[in-house]
């Protein structure tokens, strides 16, 4: 409401339908961000408990962590080299 109070303050027209302007479409950039927070929700809500109970195998986690250690260490390797020439 600050932004119409201060807009409201002056006498001319102009400034109130500017007031009015800014606070209807704040309140419909509130309800659309609620729409979609709720549309996201909804749609997480229905694969997520699925997704959840499926077993993962470890073997595809070992694997991961396996590249993520060797790209580590080839990145470590590459800086060294920039770094020291």
């Amino acid at each position: 409401m600050s932004t119409l109070e201060l807009l409201i303050c002056y006498v001319k027209i102009e400034a109130f339908t500017s007031g009015i302007v800014t606070i209807v479409v704040n309140r419909l950039g509130d309800i659309g961000l609620l729409l979609i927070t709720f549309a996201k929700r909804a749609q997480i809500s229905t694969w997520l408990p699925t997704a959840i109970t499926a077993p993962t195998p470890i073997h595809l986690l070992e694997f991961n962590f396996k590249c993520f250690i060797l790209s580590i260490s080839r990145m470590t390797g590459l800086f060294a080299g920039i770094v020291l020439s």
